[in-house]
């Protein structure tokens, strides 16, 4: 109960669809339930929630990733403010997101939305912290670019 808002909000930021996201929420407690015997699993059970959750929905967008297509014409149409500067809603960020290949669409939710440390997407991730810090960087300059509607 703890963890399922968090799961949710993480699935539901990776899928766009409330019902295919709660089905993996489900998927992952089921999981977790089957492997709790395993100290990793019991000892670390947010990081492991998450990496299944995230698993499973890069699952999911493989399948449905020849209907998702890139709008390139996203950026032309954002909105400005008086400065000339670009506006994005939420919406547009989150497309933004969902647009980017893996690992860098889930290493941008879980720092911003799920609002975990270096070492907490480290473990979820299972890669050096290093590796976490250059790929959240790099997932930033993708989201600048898909945002500008350009390639890095």
């Amino acid at each position: 109960r703890e963890f399922a808002p968090r799961l949710l909000a993480l699935a539901r930021l990776l899928l766009g669809e409330r019902h295919e996201a709660e089905d993996v929420v489900q998927e992952a407690f089921l999981r977790t339930w089957e492997r709790w015997d395993d100290p990793d699993v019991r000892d670390h059970a947010l990081p492991w929630l998450l990496r299944v959750v995230r698993n499973r929905c890069i699952d999911l967008r493989r399948v449905h990733a020849p209907v998702l297509g890139l709008d390139r014409d996203a950026a032309a149409r954002a909105p400005t403010d008086e400065q000339g500067a670009r506006v994005w809603s939420l919406g547009q960020v989150t497309s933004a997101v969902r647009r980017l290949p893996e690992p860098h669409a889930s290493i941008l939710l879980l720092r911003f939305a799920q609002k975990l440390s270096y070492e907490e997407i480290a473990r979820v991730l299972e890669v050096p912290i290093g590796t976490a810090k250059s790929q959240l960087s790099r997932a930033l300059a993708l989201l600048r670019a898909e945002l500008a509607g350009r390639t890095p």
